[in-house]
């Protein structure tokens, strides 16, 4: 089993043996897929991200924050139950965990393929042009 990185407007791109698994909150409207969302990010961080709290501004302006804080939830995770999840969920094929960022936007996906590879698995974003894959 291989597992990539996608996102959900190039799905339909996808070739038919790679199975997408949603890692999002809330997926797209219409999305009739597989959730996985213990790797959601948090609803409590990512409205601290995202909407900036209020007079702390500054804290939540890069990405360290939410880098940080995600780190943390899912550092918080068991690896092996996670992994045994995605290869029961796939059923033993290739997997693409997606969300909505583009690949060359700060994204959680790419912070879980860095967890990933943390345990000697390697996560790749899918590569449509070449039917490849990039490293993150």
């Amino acid at each position: 089993m291989k597992i990539y990185t996608s996102y959900y407007s190039m799905i339909k791109h996808l070739p038919k043996d790679i199975i997408p698994i949603s890692i999002a909150r809330k997926p797209p409207i219409g999305y009739k897929g597989l959730e996985y969302k213990i790797l959601a990010p948090n609803k409590k961080m990512l409205y601290k991200w995202k909407f900036k709290v209020k007079g702390e501004e500054d804290k939540y302006k890069n990405n360290d924050y939410y880098t940080e804080e995600y780190n943390k939830q899912i550092n918080s995770l068991s690896f092996f139950n996670v992994f045994n999840d995605l290869l029961n969920l796939g059923q033993g094929k290739d997997l693409a965990l997606i969300c909505y960022e583009k690949p060359n936007c700060f994204c959680h996906r790419h912070l879980i393929a860095n967890w990933f590879n943390n345990y000697n698995i390697t996560i790749k974003e899918y590569d449509y042009n070449n039917n490849k894959t990039k490293e993150q």
